[in-house]
């Protein structure tokens, strides 16, 4: 589909969901996800887990205008997602409405970081036949981001990564007794 007839897409989409909401149809996040769209659909959608690394991630990509970000928060054996519609604003996104949240965004592509740990394996699934979809799950989150930046084409993506990555790695040393009480796998190593 080309960029023209994603735009009219968009506006179609834009105005079906005005006229659904006029007509009290409407769920409480279409009217928001309205307003986003008038920008056009974004080129790449970015779903990720709410844990601090991978989320750090998603929103540097996002803060840098290269994705959308939707978070998923795993809590006593439920999902919540939270659509990212500007930093640092999110929207609760009612989980039976994922397929067609997507489908009025339409992203030209998807990606998530992280494993089935960040990410539950039926996202994919429900992705997989509906868009392209790329999946950078290391445990190297600073080559994530440089996998990342790859998939965007923004090579200083990891570098703004390790900044804001160091900057909450130093807060959270602050706010403890001592750098042992903070997990091996957190702290920062030169590469």
């Amino acid at each position: 589909m080309n960029r023209s007839s994603k735009r009219f897409v968009s506006v179609l989409m834009i105005l079906c969901i005005t006229l659904a909401g006029a007509a009290g149809m409407a769920d409480s996040w279409l009217p928001r996800f309205a307003r986003f769209s008038r920008q056009g659909p974004p080129d790449t959608l970015v779903i990720t887990g709410n844990f601090a690394k991978p989320r750090l991630l998603a929103e540097v990509a996002q803060m840098r205008g290269r994705a959308t970000v939707l978070l998923i928060n795993h809590e006593d054996g439920r999902d919540q997602l939270f659509f990212m519609e500007s930093y640092p604003d999110a929207q609760l996104l009612p989980q039976e409405n994922l397929v067609e949240f997507l489908a009025a965004l339409s992203p030209s592509r998807v990606i998530i970081l992280g494993d089935s740990q960040y990410v539950p394996e039926r996202y994919p699934r429900i992705i997989r036949d509906r868009y392209p979809l790329t999946i950078i799950a290391g445990s190297d989150w600073v080559k994530n981001a440089r996998a990342l930046g790859d998939a965007v084409n923004d090579r200083r993506l990891v570098r703004h990564y390790r900044h804001y990555l160091a900057e909450f790695l130093d807060d959270q040393i602050k706010r403890t007794d001592s750098p042992e009480d903070i997990p091996m796998q957190d702290r920062i190593h030169a590469p």
